[in-house]
């Protein structure tokens, strides 16, 4: 974590004062709460945004905690792989974004057991967590989806398993719903957007990012249209390139261990469901690869992909049957060798900032930019 601690960035405390002012508009619900309490200034933001940190953090370690992450394989190794990895660098250093909130939110809901609870909580928080910012419908969703369809597998054939699926479906369409709603379309036209930048700037006192405004008078077209030329960059393939060399091991291993509990715990005698259920945990893991088409965070979404994968595996240990797993010697030193590249890693953070890990890493990067 010390490794990716920083100040929140200029992104993250000009998108935080995007609010309703101007009309219905996306990503405006957490800047209307601030100007509620009339939270403007760097020093209560970053407050604020460190608090949500602190929350983020509190809630997966209770996600674990109550997941039998420990009791299943025997020990914490398989956390502490998560843990020690510089996908959590990387979401310290995202303090301030939506994504840490968002993903609070997401994990809120996988801590109730009950479908029927997470049912209802969710018809509150998901449309909560989209308004918040869309990338919720790819980043998040997804894995609590996940959670309701491990639930219809495990309900018996009848109305409880129709009433979970049908309660899936309408939670998906909710969310694509507001999406379109809200981003399908421009939100404000390029004067429009113009008045707002400089209404903001006259009551905070950090430079704005000009580039959170000009989101609010593009469409998702548009957006995809700007990455076919994003991606022409070298730039953007070296972060892409390294940033995947960075987390792609962390990645098979937690599949691997996904495909352990699958294998051995999900005890389904119908082909298609054993089929379905694989499918649906390959989409929570990789569908916040889905963001590469929109925006140019090549390894932002690399690192929620690793947030999402590991999600999977805690919602998967939490809701499969109970039984022990023993990991072993070969896994064991496995952890130890990931663990030991974890900590000479360190890639593609935001707003120019390095880390240092081994003395020998910093000079490679640095040759790749």
């Amino acid at each position: 974590m010390l490794k990716g601690l920083r100040r929140p960035g200029a992104w993250a405390l000009t998108q935080s004062q995007l609010d309703y002012s101007h009309g219905f508009l996306k990503r405006g619900l957490p800047g209307t709460v601030l100007d509620l309490f009339g939270i403007h200034h760097r020093r209560p933001l970053t407050v604020v945004f460190f608090l949500e940190l602190a929350v983020f953090l509190a809630v997966l370690i209770m996600l674990v905690r109550r997941s039998a992450l420990e009791e299943r394989f025997g020990s914490l190794v398989v956390a502490a792989i998560f843990a020690g990895s510089y996908a959590v660098t990387y979401l310290t250093h995202l303090v301030g974004y939506t994504d840490i909130l968002n993903c609070t939110l997401a994990m809120l809901l996988l801590l109730v057991r009950g479908a029927l609870r997470r049912f209802l909580l969710a018809l509150v928080l998901v449309p909560v967590a989209m308004l918040i910012h869309e990338s919720f419908l790819f980043l998040f969703l997804p894995v609590v989806l996940l959670s309701f369809v491990l639930d219809v597998v495990a309900a018996p054939p009848g109305r409880e398993r129709a009433r979970i699926a049908m309660g899936t479906a309408l939670l998906l369409l909710l969310a694509v719903g507001i999406t379109l709603s809200t981003s399908l379309k421009p939100n404000l036209t390029a004067a429009q957007t113009r008045q707002f930048q400089a209404e903001v700037a006259a009551r905070v006192d950090f430079p704005l990012e000009p580039g959170v405004f000009a989101l609010l008078d593009h469409s998702v077209a548009q957006d995809m249209r700007y990455m076919v030329i994003a991606v022409r960059v070298p730039h953007w393939w070296n972060q892409l390139s390294v940033s995947i060399a960075c987390l792609l091991p962390l990645l098979l291993v937690l599949l691997h261990f996904q495909r352990r509990l699958l294998r051995e715990r999900a005890v389904l005698p119908d082909a298609a469901a054993r089929r379905w259920l694989r499918l649906a945990v390959m989409a929570a893991v990789f569908a916040p690869l889905l963001m590469h088409l929109v925006a140019w965070d090549a390894a932002r979404w690399n690192v929620l992909c690793i947030l999402a994968a590991f999600l999977v595996l805690v919602v998967l240990s939490r809701q499969l049957p109970r039984g022990a797993m023993a990991l072993s010697a070969a896994e064991r030193n496995l952890a130890i060798v990931l663990l030991a590249l974890n900590m000479a890693t360190g890639y593609g953070l935001f707003d120019g900032a390095t880390v240092n890990p081994y003395p020998f890493y910093p000079a490679l990067v640095q040759y790749l930019r």
